[in-house]
């Protein structure tokens, strides 16, 4: 699974209460710990010293967990809240019976609070077979592994050319699915409305989105 290198493979159960126990947490997020995840195994260490490569300017190491599900559905808020006390950056492989997923979240830290981390967007490959799911190794320092990964799941999701970078890339993405849940939103309205020259104050708004979305398309 995931073919990445064997120096890489670090496999070391965690037990799941490490990610509460003693982290502000309310009741109501540690029972769906507990009723939605069944274990958390480690299972690989990136860093300079597992892959030979130079240290980034914001990825020092690349942790890979494997979430093994309860039932059959995935909170993903969990990912989230164990990903921001995580001191280092994440890939997610999530385990429902015989199908699996890859996750990850693009995050930022956070300044003057060591240790954690803003998380502004995630990326998450469809559900596979298990064997089926890959990742590459591309890039000589972390930060451009980082980035190669979540390109890869992301799936062209995010346009990044010679001169943007991820996070650039990211604000556009999130500008452009923002812009489309406003237009949905809209043409729901317009539907529902019977009064005419509302309608026609509705579609001028639309045509304006539109627009919009097709210049940052």
């Amino acid at each position: 699974m995931l073919n990445l290198p064997k120096s890489t493979y670090f496999e070391r159960k965690i037990p799941k209460e490490k990610f509460y126990k003693n982290l502000d947490i309310d009741s109501k997020l540690r029972q769906r710990f507990i009723s939605g995840i069944d274990s958390i195994v480690w299972q690989n260490k990136l860093s300079k010293t597992t892959l030979n490569v130079a240290d980034g300017a914001n990825v020092i190491e690349i942790d890979v967990l494997e979430v093994i599900l309860k039932g059959n559905e995935c909170d993903y808020k969990l990912l989230e809240f164990i990903d921001s006390n995580i001191p280092h950056h994440t890939v997610f492989i999530l385990r429902m019976q015989e199908k699996a997923q890859l996750v990850i979240n693009f995050k930022e830290a956070i300044k003057n609070r060591e240790g954690k981390f803003k998380i502004s967007a995630t990326y998450k490959t469809d559900w596979s077979d298990m064997n089926a799911l890959t990742l590459s190794v591309n890039g000589l320092d972390m930060d451009k592994i980082y980035e190669n990964f979540i390109l890869q799941i992301a799936s062209g999701k995010l346009n990044v050319t010679n001169s943007s970078d991820l996070k650039e890339a990211i604000a556009k993405a999130k500008e452009i699915d923002d812009l489309k849940a406003q237009i949905a939103v809209l043409e729901a309205k317009i539907a529902r409305e019977k009064q005419f020259n509302v309608q026609v104050k509705l579609n001028a708004e639309l045509k304006k989105l539109k627009e919009k979305l097709l210049q940052n398309s």
